[in-house]
């Protein structure tokens, strides 16, 4: 090991504790965690051996993080697995048995273009304008469609019923909604059947 990659390890000794702590808390995973905090020292190496010391290492800690973090992110989403392989994919997380059973739910008393617009309005509160913008309609198309679809569940909680006919989700849909609930994005490509 040469001087430099010395002096980088008695530099940053006293942070690791506070980064391996700031990385479990945005990764939520322990493992997440530890390969976070190895890109994060790997960027801070290079910066110090270009800059040599570090004036305010924990503020320098907390931004490569931070970069590092959000870079994973945007990766991540680049990729898109074909709908069979989504579709196969197992969640471990309680949330998501919740958020399927609610869009399987609303498929089932819903035609997809009411569910469509109240999963929009009252799960990710966009606007009636928002809405109308997304699914490239009127704001009246939206109000009405709103309308029918909340008397339509109104009149099914009243009369307590399982199943009532009139429209129903597919398999692709159910599954694509459950994640945007799950992600707390409903995604840019929209689209009816």
């Amino acid at each position: 090991m040469n001087s430099q990659a010395v002096a980088f390890e008695s530099f940053i000794e006293p942070h690791l504790q506070t980064l391996h702590n700031h990385c479990h808390y945005l990764s939520g995973s322990q493992w997440d965690a530890e390969d976070l905090v190895q890109e994060v020292l790997i960027k801070c190496y290079q910066y110090y051996q270009k800059t040599g010391a570090i004036r305010h290492p924990s503020t320098l800690l907390y931004r490569m993080t931070r970069n590092v973090w959000i870079d994973q992110l945007r990766r991540q989403r680049r990729y898109a697995a074909p709908v069979e392989e989504a579709a196969d994919q197992p969640y471990s997380d309680i949330n998501y048995a919740a958020a399927r059973g609610l869009v399987e739910w609303l498929s089932e008393h819903l035609s997809e273009r009411e569910a469509y617009m109240l999963l929009l309005s009252e799960v990710f509160c966009y606007s009636y304008q928002n809405i109308a913008d997304e699914l490239q309609c009127t704001v009246s198309t939206v109000r009405m469609v709103l309308h029918r679809s909340k008397r339509t569940l109104r009149i099914t909680r009243e009369a307590r019923r399982k199943r009532i006919s009139g429209g129903q989700m597919s398999e692709y849909s159910v599954e694509y909604w459950t994640k945007a609930i799950m992600n707390d994005d409903p995604g840019r490509q929209l689209r009816f059947i």
